[in-house]
């Protein structure tokens, strides 16, 4: 594995990692869809393991909270997470909002 600082010439900003990956993992796929799935799989673990906040991860990803809610709901992990405080005040102004 290797990885380069990318500049914002390139028309981005940040490093860019390369993996070698042997060609039986491309079976029905591009290098480069291969390369999105793998940074989205990346992005599930690190906010899995806490590492990451869901919109850090979907940020790393590339892709929109929703689409990271999704991807996280296939694997089983929630994507919203809360405080029991935060929950018991949210529930607090739905209830006052019904009356």
């Amino acid at each position: 594995m290797a990885a380069r600082r990318v500049t914002e010439s390139e028309g981005r900003e940040g490093v860019q990692v390369t993996a070698d990956v042997p060609e039986q993992y491309l079976i029905n796929t591009t290098p480069g869809k291969f390369g999105e799935r793998m940074k989205l799989s990346i992005a599930v673990l690190m906010f899995q393991s806490g590492g990451i906040s869901a919109g850090a991860a979907s940020g790393l990803a590339g892709v929109d909270r929703l689409a990271f809610a999704a991807e996280c709901a296939r694997h089983g992990i929630l994507a919203v997470t809360c405080e029991f405080g935060e929950l018991e005040e949210e529930i607090g102004r739905v209830r006052a909002r019904i009356r």
